[in-house]
């Protein structure tokens, strides 16, 4: 009998433990980066960064409105294999813009996508992250 009244549990009787996920294997990585607008940049910025194994990347001054050719930014970073939140300038304001871009591959974080939030519009977002198994 257990010694504060129970019966003991055999082995098979007990619950079994939950496998903890992966941890991360070294520090997270965390890099921001003013783009300034230019087009071709924001593409060579995500790769630099995926070689790098950046796993969060700030973006500030992106320049891109919603609509037209500029409102695809999110496709861009996806088909480089990154998760991008994005507050995009506004025409009031043409120099803002600002994303957070989460690599897709990194075995430290994951986004919370729907978590995001455009706070002050194209200056100030925020977004949830899964680290390490644990919400932060």
């Amino acid at each position: 009998t257990c010694p504060y009244g129970g019966m003991r549990k055999t082995q098979a009787e007990r619950p079994r433990r939950q496998a903890l996920p992966r941890r991360c294997e070294g520090p997270l990585l965390v890099a921001s980066y003013n783009i300034n607008g230019s087009r071709g940049t924001l593409a060579a910025v995500l790769a630099q960064a995926t070689q790098a194994k950046i796993d969060i990347l700030l973006l500030q001054e992106l320049h891109f409105y919603e609509d037209g050719e500029h409102g695809r930014v999110g496709l861009l970073a996806d088909r480089q294999g990154w998760t991008l939140v994005h507050s995009p300038a506004t025409r009031l304001d043409p120099s803002s813009g600002v994303a957070i871009a989460v690599r897709m591959d990194s075995r430290c974080v994951k986004p919370i996508v729907s978590s995001a939030r455009s706070v002050i519009r194209g200056r100030y977002i925020t977004m949830k992250c899964d680290i390490n198994g644990t919400k932060k």
